[in-house]
């Protein structure tokens, strides 16, 4: 099964099918294996435990996320989802804040508020992931996030990047903001700052040198996504400012301290 699929159309179905839908979601925020799945993860190497433990945190991240996107619809998996909110883990911790929230239709402006204090950066980068995960509803966090590109801590710069890619509003004032990135002597900033242009789709024709000057980055990543990019622009000019732009597939854990922002376009379902 072809792991890239339409963002669109998967939470379409899942509204869709909202009484089927909801208890299968919830089985996959579950996060203890069954006993069968514990007695194989005994037997096999650490590093096939830990495959499995990365792609249950996946499946549990993409679970609560559909739950978020279907609404008040999903209102009996509130429970699960206040679990999943207490969290060790900050990836599922936030999706699940953000699918509760949709629920319970609360706008995101509490989180957008605390977007103004960056006195505790790991803070910051968690309310960053939320307050994008309502996507365009965050619009009023732009300026917020275009000031926190010039902070001296790098990772609140590297989600400033991802936050704004996935709110994709004002591209105006967002792109000229994001390019710079794209030199950056840091990959892990030349990633965020191609996947944050990719997600503004043509609107990223203005930043065509700059894109086109990535496809000899030394990052297969970075080439990758540039590639994308020129594809969607036409490179002729075929492409119409405005089109839906592609989402942009999550860049590889390079090990470093800032945690990578996730795609929506990636089906983490078996």
């Amino acid at each position: 099964m072809d792991s890239q699929v339409d963002p669109e159309a998967e939470r379409e179905a899942f509204r869709a099918m909202a009484p089927q839908a909801v208890p299968f979601l919830v089985r996959k925020l579950e996060a203890a294996p069954s006993a069968k799945v514990k007695g194989w993860l005994s037997s096999v190497s650490s590093t096939a435990s830990e495959i499995y433990r990365q792609r249950k945190e996946m499946w549990q991240d993409r679970a609560a996320y559909l739950l978020g996107e279907m609404g008040p619809a999903a209102k009996s998996a509130e429970s699960n989802l206040v679990r999943a909110a207490a969290s060790g883990n900050w990836s599922l911790r936030g999706e699940a804040t953000v699918a509760l929230m949709k629920i319970r239709q609360q706008p995101p402006d509490p989180l957008i508020e605390k977007l103004k204090d960056t006195s505790d950066w790991q803070a910051w980068y968690e309310d960053a992931m939320m307050v994008g995960g309502f996507g365009a509803r965050s619009e009023p966090a732009v300026p917020i996030l275009l000031e926190a590109l010039q902070h001296t801590n790098n990772i609140i710069q590297a989600h400033a990047l991802i936050a704004l890619g996935m709110i994709a509003r004002q591209p105006a004032k967002c792109i000229p903001a994001i390019m710079p990135f794209l030199s950056s002597p840091n990959v892990s900033d030349r990633q965020k700052a191609m996947g944050a242009l990719l997600a503004f789709g043509t609107n990223a024709v203005v930043a065509s040198k700059a894109i086109q000057s990535a496809l000899t980055d030394s990052d297969p990543w970075v080439r990758m996504q540039a590639s994308r990019v020129m594809k969607l622009l036409g490179g002729l000019g075929e492409a119409k400012v405005g089109e839906k732009p592609a989402e942009p597939i999550a860049p590889p854990n390079d090990g470093s301290a800032t945690p990578v922002g996730k795609s929506s376009g990636e089906s983490h379902f078996p």
